[in-house]
């Protein structure tokens, strides 16, 4: 979970300057950016790298020929780095759900048990968005790496790692909170972790293999 207070909602991420924003995430009191929003962010971060690299491939006469898969790729990361931003910023309001809940101890104890577990299914599902848009950027990175000017392909390496990682994160974070959920809804989850885990691990086997494929096609020709 997050961590939760006050806040500027509009202010978060559409018009803070970094930072702001990292003192922001710094603060211990609530609600402020934490894990899921931090991991949102690295994402949007790993989505930008993919962009530049397909500006300086759309800038780069000699790779006239790919130009454009290169714009079209660079749309789809505008779009999903737009959703991460916007996932950073769910992940602080479902917190202030789960404090304004908190505040509410006179309950019934079954309407607490029921709305405690649609917090964790909330809780849940935001990594679990995050995780899933860090694949998608990640099927771009494939797409790119034989492709991208050959200046730039160590940037779509380094947003391949952030975002590999990212997912890690994410992984954790959804198995920790989902224990505040229906066994039902937990292995809904699960499942959706497992084809999420096996995807990503697909796509970084590949992603190597590109990229060394790529390097000693270099070295030959040089």
């Amino acid at each position: 979970m997050g961590k939760g207070g006050r806040f500027l909602q509009e202010e978060i991420l559409s018009r803070m300057e970094l930072p702001l924003l990292l003192k922001e995430i710094a603060r211990p009191d609530f609600p402020s950016p934490a894990c899921v929003s931090s991991s949102a962010i690295i994402g949007s971060i790993a989505s930008a790298l993919i962009e530049m690299s397909c500006g300086c491939t759309l800038d780069e006469p000699s790779c006239l020929d790919v130009h454009t898969y290169m714009e079209k790729s660079r749309k789809k990361c505008r779009k999903v780095r737009e959703q991460l931003l916007y996932l950073a910023q769910q992940d602080i309001e479902v917190f202030k759900e789960y404090l304004a809940f908190n505040r509410l101890q006179q309950v019934r104890e079954i309407t607490r048990t029921e709305t405690l577990s649609q917090i964790g299914w909330k809780f849940t599902i935001v990594p679990l968005d995050i995780a899933h848009n860090s694949c998608l950027l990640l099927e771009e990175v494939k797409g790119l790496i034989n492709l991208a000017y050959r200046k730039i392909v160590c940037d779509l390496i380094i947003s391949q790692r952030l975002l590999s990682v990212n997912m890690d994160n994410m992984f954790l974070v959804i198995e920790e909170n989902m224990q505040e959920m229906h066994f039902s809804d937990q292995r809904i989850i699960l499942d959706r972790l497992n084809l999420l885990k096996e995807r990503r691990d697909r796509l970084n086997i590949v992603i190597s293999q590109l990229w060394q494929d790529r390097k000693n096609k270099e070295l030959i020709h040089k």
